[in-house]
């Protein structure tokens, strides 16, 4: 049994083209899995999915043999990964992962067919113990997902965070703040998984480093959330950013009374808060209203 993943560490740098290792025998076949009728887009992810381990070498020597199928065929293609791999490969904060996912967008039937054909060929070639699946596009089939894909395309590239690329193949990191809320909308769920915290808190990180070295303010998280469709209550961020702040000695979102969950609160300026009670600092109209009770009940 490979090891767990280790806590939160350093990002790599950008990954370099690999030196391959020879190839052992071919691995589990794949067939090609079209869309939908008229949806010439990627690879669809099959229901009989078997979890396999699946380490950064492989990763690399998988993705190293799809863009040498797809050079050698005078293709060039662009995905988005998120998920797993993109921890696994590009910030090192897992040991392993059981696929990698990926963003492509509409692509042309003759693309279609050369990436369903290049994933056989790595199946086929490389070491690794690659199923059928291990190269899917099952998350822009999302039903919350499908409307977001040019936006998200359009974040990728302009965040423009390379985790491979090689001739024929090019792949980008989907949008930090995208992986962050879809991660929190994990945390939430009735399964969580050990690591998800963990991961929200490196997502989190490389938006921060990204923008300015910035802590995010609650705010633009549940806004995030709102784009994406994806429930970030306030509870689940405080956990991402205690384990942010556990590693990095600092908070990496900002909360702040914006009134959300707060009820009316006495004292202050104003009495209250609202404005329509008399007094100045520390709440004297409360104060002047109940001596009047006071003066009435005595006289009565």
């Amino acid at each position: 049994m490979r090891q767990k993943p280790p806590a939160i560490v350093t990002p790599a740098r950008q990954v370099a083209p690999h030196v391959r290792a020879q190839s052992q025998p071919p691995g589990l076949a794949i067939r090609p899995v079209p869309g939908k009728i008229g949806d010439p887009h990627g690879l669809a992810k099959l229901q009989d999915h078997d979890s396999i381990d699946l380490t950064r070498d492989d990763l690399l020597d998988g993705l190293q043999h799809v863009a040498d199928y797809l050079h050698a065929h005078g293709v060039y293609i662009e995905i988005y990964m998120v998920g797993g791999a993109v921890n696994t490969i590009h910030l090192r904060s897992r040991k392993y992962t059981h696929d990698v996912d990926f963003i492509a967008g509409p692509i042309s039937t003759d693309k279609h067919f050369h990436l369903c054909k290049a994933t056989q060929h790595a199946v086929k070639n490389s070491y690794a113990p690659f199923t059928k699946d291990w190269i899917n596009n099952a998350t822009e089939r999302m039903p919350e997902v499908i409307g977001k894909v040019p936006r998200l395309i359009a974040e990728a590239r302009a965040q423009n965070i390379v985790i491979f690329h090689v001739s024929g193949l090019k792949v980008l990191a989907a949008p930090w703040n995208y992986a962050l809320v879809k991660k929190i909308n994990r945390i939430i769920s009735p399964l969580p998984k050990k690591y998800d915290i963990n991961d929200a808190a490196n997502y989190l990180n490389e938006y921060i480093k990204k923008n300015g070295n910035r802590p995010v303010h609650v705010r633009q998280i549940r806004e995030w959330g709102r784009i994406y469709e994806a429930e970030v209550p306030d509870w689940a961020l405080q956990k991402v950013n205690k384990e942010y702040s556990r590693y990095h000695r600092k908070q990496g979102i900002i909360f702040d009374n914006d009134g959300r969950g707060g009820g009316w609160q006495a004292g202050g300026r104003g009495g209250s808060g609202s404005r329509g009670q008399r007094g100045g600092r520390g709440g004297r109209g409360v104060g002047i209203t109940l001596s009047r009770l006071f003066t009435k009940l005595k006289l009565h």
